[in-house]
């Protein structure tokens, strides 16, 4: 009866602990299948903002502003190589160039509708709901060359509103860390 009662008690405590193990194995296949899952949710939910971002609506936006930029970048560029001009005279002519020409063809709804889009993309980064690489690879290029060429009209609606986190959201996601564009 003693071999029957050994052999019993290694059984149970086998049992016990392949039930343990087993718990344990399927907590975290669940806990990796869990992450899994909200990691193929933000990815989802980024192309849907890729997806967005090549509607009609924003296609027309860019077009537009790329037109725009076409039609005055003979005065743009001949503003920027003037060699008689300090860099920050340069500067300045720059900035007043760029808000004469979004007043002049009337661009400041579409860079408000596009400014808000990328903040929109980048506060779903930072709240995790998006993904920061799908987010980066897809829209780096064009909020920067967005934010870069018309830091003036940011520069110029900061200080007019008094409200330095306009579109800063989108400056540290894309330009850099410092939101030292605007300082003067």
């Amino acid at each position: 009866m003693n071999a029957q009662v050994k052999s019993k008690s290694i059984t149970d405590f086998l049992t016990s602990w392949l039930t343990v193990i087993t718990l344990v194995s399927a907590a975290i296949f669940g806990i990796l299948e869990y992450i899994d899952h909200k990691q193929g949710v933000r990815v989802q939910r980024s192309l849907d903002y890729v997806e967005r971002y090549n509607t009609d609506l924003y296609l027309k936006l860019r077009n537009r502003l790329a037109d725009v930029l076409e039609q005055e970048s003979k005065t743009l560029i001949a503003t920027l190589v003037d060699n008689s001009l300090t860099a920050e005279q340069i500067q300045r002519k720059y900035y007043e160039f760029i808000n004469e020409m979004i007043l002049r063809h009337k661009l400041k709804p579409d860079l408000r509708r596009l400014l808000g889009f990328h903040e929109e993309v980048v506060l779903c980064t930072n709240a995790e709901l998006c993904d920061a690489a799908v987010v980066r690879s897809f829209f780096t290029v064009d909020a920067q060359e967005l934010f870069k060429g018309f830091y003036p009209y940011v520069c110029d609606q900061r200080e007019k509103w008094n409200n330095t986190t306009i579109a800063a959201e989108v400056e540290a996601f894309y330009i850099d860390k410092n939101n030292e564009t605007c300082e003067k």
